[in-house]
Protein backbone atom coordinates (compact mmCIF):
# COMPACT_ATOMS: atom_id res chain seq x y z
CA UNK A 1 0.00 0.00 0.00
CA UNK A 2 2.94 2.56 1.13
CA UNK A 3 4.30 1.58 -2.52
CA UNK A 4 0.60 2.55 -4.62
CA UNK A 5 0.66 5.50 -2.41
CA UNK A 6 3.90 6.64 -3.27
CA UNK A 7 4.01 5.39 -6.59
CA UNK A 8 6.53 3.09 -6.71
CA UNK A 9 5.67 1.11 -9.50
CA UNK A 10 8.51 -1.24 -9.72
CA UNK A 11 7.90 -2.26 -6.28
CA UNK A 12 4.18 -2.92 -6.53
CA UNK A 13 5.04 -5.07 -10.29
CA UNK A 14 7.28 -6.72 -7.71
CA UNK A 15 4.53 -7.69 -4.16
CA UNK A 16 2.15 -8.75 -7.17
CA UNK A 17 4.61 -11.23 -8.39
CA UNK A 18 4.91 -12.63 -5.07
CA UNK A 19 1.46 -13.14 -4.56
CA UNK A 20 0.47 -10.05 -2.27
CA UNK A 21 -3.19 -10.08 -1.67
CA UNK A 22 -4.00 -6.45 -4.05
CA UNK A 23 -7.51 -5.87 -2.36
CA UNK A 24 -6.07 -6.31 1.20
CA UNK A 25 -7.40 -3.64 3.52
CA UNK A 26 -5.65 -1.46 5.99
CA UNK A 27 -6.59 -0.46 9.48
CA UNK A 28 -7.99 3.03 7.71
CA UNK A 29 -10.06 0.92 5.17
CA UNK A 30 -7.97 1.49 2.14
CA UNK A 31 -6.59 -0.20 -0.36
CA UNK A 32 -3.77 -0.15 -2.97
CA UNK A 33 -5.94 0.95 -5.77
CA UNK A 34 -7.68 3.97 -3.47
CA UNK A 35 -3.95 5.00 -2.66
CA UNK A 36 -2.82 4.82 -6.11
CA UNK A 37 -5.88 6.74 -6.79
CA UNK A 38 -5.86 9.50 -3.99
CA UNK A 39 -1.98 9.82 -5.07
CA UNK A 40 -2.79 10.20 -8.84
CA UNK A 41 -0.60 7.42 -9.85
CA UNK A 42 -2.55 6.26 -12.93
CA UNK A 43 0.36 3.85 -13.95
CA UNK A 44 -0.08 1.68 -10.80
CA UNK A 45 -3.95 2.07 -11.11
CA UNK A 46 -3.84 0.37 -14.37
CA UNK A 47 -1.25 -2.00 -13.41
CA UNK A 48 -3.60 -2.74 -10.34
CA UNK A 49 -6.81 -3.11 -12.18
CA UNK A 50 -5.25 -5.61 -14.72
CA UNK A 51 -4.03 -7.73 -12.01
CA UNK A 52 -7.79 -8.00 -10.38
CA UNK A 53 -8.07 -5.75 -8.34
CA UNK A 54 -12.05 -4.46 -7.82
CA UNK A 55 -12.45 -1.12 -9.39
CA UNK A 56 -15.91 -1.32 -7.42
CA UNK A 57 -14.53 -1.54 -4.02
CA UNK A 58 -16.04 0.45 -1.04
CA UNK A 59 -14.24 2.16 1.13
CA UNK A 60 -14.98 3.16 4.68
CA UNK A 61 -13.31 5.44 6.53
CA UNK A 62 -14.44 6.94 10.00
CA UNK A 63 -13.81 10.69 10.67
CA UNK A 64 -11.30 9.64 13.33
CA UNK A 65 -9.32 8.11 10.79
CA UNK A 66 -6.02 9.40 9.01
CA UNK A 67 -6.48 12.96 8.09
CA UNK A 68 -6.91 12.24 4.00
CA UNK A 69 -8.75 13.30 0.81
CA UNK A 70 -10.89 10.75 1.65
CA UNK A 71 -13.00 10.77 5.12
CA UNK A 72 -16.35 9.97 3.52
CA UNK A 73 -17.50 6.71 4.16
CA UNK A 74 -18.72 3.95 1.17
CA UNK A 75 -16.74 5.63 -1.73
CA UNK A 76 -15.76 3.55 -4.62
CA UNK A 77 -12.40 4.24 -6.79
CA UNK A 78 -14.54 6.25 -9.57
CA UNK A 79 -15.98 8.46 -6.56
CA UNK A 80 -12.28 9.18 -5.07
CA UNK A 81 -10.90 10.24 -8.78
CA UNK A 82 -14.08 12.26 -9.18
CA UNK A 83 -13.89 13.80 -5.88
CA UNK A 84 -10.33 15.19 -6.55
CA UNK A 85 -10.99 16.33 -9.77
CA UNK A 86 -8.50 13.27 -11.59
CA UNK A 87 -9.36 13.00 -15.12
CA UNK A 88 -7.01 11.05 -16.34
CA UNK A 89 -8.34 8.54 -13.99
CA UNK A 90 -11.80 9.15 -14.46
CA UNK A 91 -11.17 8.60 -17.61
CA UNK A 92 -9.62 5.16 -17.22
CA UNK A 93 -11.98 3.89 -14.84
CA UNK A 94 -15.03 4.37 -17.09
CA UNK A 95 -13.29 3.39 -19.77
CA UNK A 96 -13.26 -0.46 -18.02
CA UNK A 97 -16.74 0.18 -17.22
CA UNK A 98 -16.48 1.53 -13.57
CA UNK A 99 -20.24 2.45 -11.93
CA UNK A 100 -20.77 5.87 -13.20
CA UNK A 101 -23.80 6.05 -10.54
CA UNK A 102 -22.21 4.36 -7.88
CA UNK A 103 -23.27 5.70 -4.45
CA UNK A 104 -21.79 6.61 -1.30
CA UNK A 105 -23.07 6.51 1.74
CA UNK A 106 -24.36 9.82 1.54
CA UNK A 107 -25.84 9.09 -1.77
CA UNK A 108 -23.32 11.21 -3.65
CA UNK A 109 -21.85 9.68 -7.00
CA UNK A 110 -19.03 10.78 -9.32
CA UNK A 111 -20.95 13.50 -10.79
CA UNK A 112 -22.05 15.20 -7.49
CA UNK A 113 -18.75 14.83 -6.27
CA UNK A 114 -16.84 16.45 -9.18
CA UNK A 115 -19.77 19.75 -8.82
CA UNK A 116 -19.36 19.92 -5.83
CA UNK A 117 -15.58 20.26 -5.73
CA UNK A 118 -15.77 22.67 -9.12
CA UNK A 119 -14.12 19.95 -11.38
CA UNK A 120 -15.11 20.86 -14.39
CA UNK A 121 -13.19 19.12 -17.22
CA UNK A 122 -14.49 15.97 -14.49
CA UNK A 123 -18.14 16.63 -14.53
CA UNK A 124 -18.10 17.34 -18.67
CA UNK A 125 -16.24 13.78 -18.88
CA UNK A 126 -19.21 12.07 -16.95
CA UNK A 127 -21.88 13.56 -18.56
CA UNK A 128 -20.25 13.11 -21.55
CA UNK A 129 -20.27 9.18 -21.00
CA UNK A 130 -24.12 9.04 -20.12
CA UNK A 131 -24.13 10.56 -16.12
CA UNK A 132 -27.45 11.27 -14.83
CA UNK A 133 -27.25 15.25 -14.33
CA UNK A 134 -30.05 15.18 -12.00
CA UNK A 135 -29.38 12.31 -9.58
CA UNK A 136 -29.60 13.69 -6.01
CA UNK A 137 -27.68 12.56 -2.91
CA UNK A 138 -29.86 11.63 0.35
CA UNK A 139 -30.79 15.32 0.84
CA UNK A 140 -32.22 15.65 -1.94
CA UNK A 141 -28.87 17.93 -3.54
CA UNK A 142 -28.82 17.24 -7.35
CA UNK A 143 -25.21 18.12 -9.16
CA UNK A 144 -26.38 21.61 -9.83
CA UNK A 145 -27.72 22.40 -6.31
CA UNK A 146 -23.89 21.34 -5.29
CA UNK A 147 -22.12 23.28 -7.37
CA UNK A 148 -24.40 26.57 -6.75
CA UNK A 149 -24.22 26.05 -2.79
CA UNK A 150 -19.80 25.88 -2.98
CA UNK A 151 -19.66 28.86 -5.31
CA UNK A 152 -18.79 26.41 -8.58
CA UNK A 153 -20.06 29.24 -11.42
CA UNK A 154 -18.20 27.17 -13.90
CA UNK A 155 -19.89 23.69 -13.30
CA UNK A 156 -23.41 25.91 -12.78
CA UNK A 157 -23.46 27.36 -16.03
CA UNK A 158 -22.31 23.93 -17.84
CA UNK A 159 -25.07 22.21 -16.29
CA UNK A 160 -27.63 24.55 -16.98
CA UNK A 161 -26.24 24.17 -20.66
CA UNK A 162 -26.69 20.58 -20.51
CA UNK A 163 -30.18 21.35 -19.12
CA UNK A 164 -29.92 20.74 -15.72
CA UNK A 165 -33.40 22.33 -13.99
CA UNK A 166 -32.20 25.38 -11.91
CA UNK A 167 -35.90 25.58 -10.44
CA UNK A 168 -35.29 22.02 -8.85
CA UNK A 169 -35.48 21.63 -4.90
CA UNK A 170 -33.78 19.64 -2.53
CA UNK A 171 -35.52 17.72 0.70
CA UNK A 172 -35.71 21.31 2.14
CA UNK A 173 -37.84 22.71 -0.29
CA UNK A 174 -34.57 24.87 -1.13
CA UNK A 175 -33.38 25.23 -5.49
CA UNK A 176 -30.08 26.30 -6.33
CA UNK A 177 -30.50 30.04 -6.01
CA UNK A 178 -31.93 29.78 -2.98
CA UNK A 179 -28.85 28.10 -1.38
CA UNK A 180 -26.45 30.47 -3.45
CA UNK A 181 -28.40 33.00 -1.40
CA UNK A 182 -27.82 32.14 1.93
CA UNK A 183 -24.50 30.82 1.47
CA UNK A 184 -23.80 34.31 -0.07
CA UNK A 185 -22.05 32.86 -3.60
CA UNK A 186 -22.98 36.30 -5.28
CA UNK A 187 -21.53 34.92 -8.89
CA UNK A 188 -23.75 32.24 -8.56
CA UNK A 189 -26.73 34.42 -7.34
CA UNK A 190 -25.97 37.18 -10.40
CA UNK A 191 -26.05 34.64 -12.62
CA UNK A 192 -29.45 32.47 -11.89
CA UNK A 193 -30.61 35.40 -11.19
CA UNK A 194 -29.86 37.16 -14.89
CA UNK A 195 -31.29 33.58 -16.35
CA UNK A 196 -35.01 33.92 -14.55
CA UNK A 197 -34.35 31.97 -11.40
CA UNK A 198 -37.04 32.46 -9.19
CA UNK A 199 -36.36 34.71 -5.96
CA UNK A 200 -39.30 34.91 -4.31
CA UNK A 201 -39.17 30.72 -3.64
CA UNK A 202 -40.09 28.91 -0.12
CA UNK A 203 -38.56 26.33 1.67
CA UNK A 204 -40.59 24.01 3.28
CA UNK A 205 -40.52 26.22 6.22
CA UNK A 206 -41.97 28.73 4.12
CA UNK A 207 -39.39 30.95 3.85
CA UNK A 208 -37.50 32.76 1.66
CA UNK A 209 -33.55 33.04 1.41
CA UNK A 210 -34.01 36.55 2.53
CA UNK A 211 -35.66 35.39 5.24
CA UNK A 212 -32.85 33.69 6.15
CA UNK A 213 -30.27 36.19 5.62
CA UNK A 214 -31.71 38.90 7.91
CA UNK A 215 -31.32 36.80 10.58
CA UNK A 216 -27.84 37.53 11.34
CA UNK A 217 -27.37 34.59 13.85
CA UNK A 218 -28.45 32.28 11.50
CA UNK A 219 -26.39 34.03 8.31
CA UNK A 220 -22.96 33.20 11.07
CA UNK A 221 -23.65 30.12 12.12
CA UNK A 222 -25.54 28.11 9.96
CA UNK A 223 -22.36 26.73 7.76
CA UNK A 224 -20.06 26.34 10.70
Amino acid sequence: MFASNEGHLEVVKYLISIGVNIDEKDNTGETSLIYAIESGHLDIVKLLVQNGADKEVKITISSGGLTKSVLISEMTPLCIASKNGNLEIVKYLISIEANEEAKDKYGCTPLIWASKNGHLEVVKYLISNGAVKDERDKNGKSPLICASENGNIDVVQYLISCGADMEERDDEGRTSLFIATIRDQREVVKHLTSIGANKETKDNSGKTADDYKKNSWWTETMFL
